[in-house]
Order: structure tokens, then sequence, then C-alpha cells
């Protein structure tokens, strides 16, 4: 299971200024199970933490699924397509990696639908911090990145076309069809 480290998650939620306690309650809670599946009983607990604090809950949230998210994809990117793959589009074009984690993110079922004008808004917030948070998330990866290749399936391949609309040039580092 690849997750973000808590000093990354606690960086970026005091960047966007989101309460440090629900933030480290929010990212415990969720790092204690398997991301995409969350058992009745942590559900419970993210509900309890809602009631205290909802702003800042659906803020962490959503930074904890997006941080989640784009590290997932650089992994692939790191393990599947060589690290410089990644690191070309973490310098170029940055905000493309975050539109991709924000897919992910809804794609993957991890927000509410009422959530989703936070999710943009987290999203527009760190867009003028994209290169610095693509290359933390890029930091953590490097040791991973000696774990063997990751494959990038069919539902992979929608995001590595979307990427390739808006940065053509990246089409160098992917030797597999995208259609």
């Amino acid at each position: 299971m690849i997750v973000v480290s808590l000093s990354l998650h606690r960086k970026w939620a005091e960047r966007l200024r989101i309460d440090l306690r629900i933030s480290r309650a929010v990212d415990t809670v969720i790092d204690e199970v398997q991301p995409d599946r969350l058992p009745g009983d942590v559900v419970q607990r993210l509900e309890d933490l809602r009631a205290r604090g909802e702003r800042d809950f659906d803020r962490a949230l959503v930074l904890h699924a997006l941080l989640d998210k784009l590290r997932d994809f650089m992994a692939r990117l790191v393990g599947g397509m060589r690290g410089e793959a990644a690191e070309f589009l973490a310098r170029a074009k940055p905000g493309v990696l975050l539109d991709v984690a924000k897919m992910l993110v809804v794609d993957t079922g991890r927000v509410e639908f009422t959530m989703l004008s936070v999710l943009d808004e987290v999203v527009e917030e760190l867009k003028p911090h994209a290169r610095e948070l693509a290359m933390d998330v890029l930091q953590e990866l490097r040791p991973a990145a000696r774990e063997g290749p990751l494959v990038f399936g069919r539902q992979w391949k929608k995001y590595l076309r979307y990427i390739v609309e808006r940065v053509p040039e990246f089409k160098c580092f992917i030797s597999e069809p995208l259609y």
C-alpha cells in the first residue's frame, strides 16, 4: 500500500491553514486501513471528527485523498516508466499532475458528491505550489523506485492520455499505445 508520509500531509495542511488537530486525526484514521476501503467503524470515527470541525474536516479529507492519489500516480510513473517521466512532469507542468490526482479522487469515490466544491477549492489553492508539491512526493518515491516496475492497466491510460493532450512532449516517455 502506497501512502504519503504523515510529515508531508502535515506540511501541506499547514500550508493550506487547515486545523492541524483535525488534519492529524483524519490522516491517522484513514492511514490505519486500506485507503480505498473504509470499514464502518472508521467511517463513524470520521463522521465524529467532521461534527467537530466540518469545514476543516472536509479540507483535510480532500487534501489527504489528493496527496495519496498524486503519490499513487507518480509511483506508477517512477516504477513503470523510469523516474525521469515523473520528474519531467513535476518540473514542466506540475498542475497536470494535480489535475490527474483530482480525477483519481473523483473516479475512485474518495470524496462525497457534496465535497466536490471543496475538492476544486483545495486543488486551486495547491496549484501555485504544484511544482513544490510534486517534488515533495517525488522525493518520497525515490527509495520506492527500486521496488520493481508497476504496469499501467487500461484504467490508468486515460490519465496518461489526459497528460499527453496537455503536454505533448511527454509522449516520449510512453512506450505502450494509449488507445
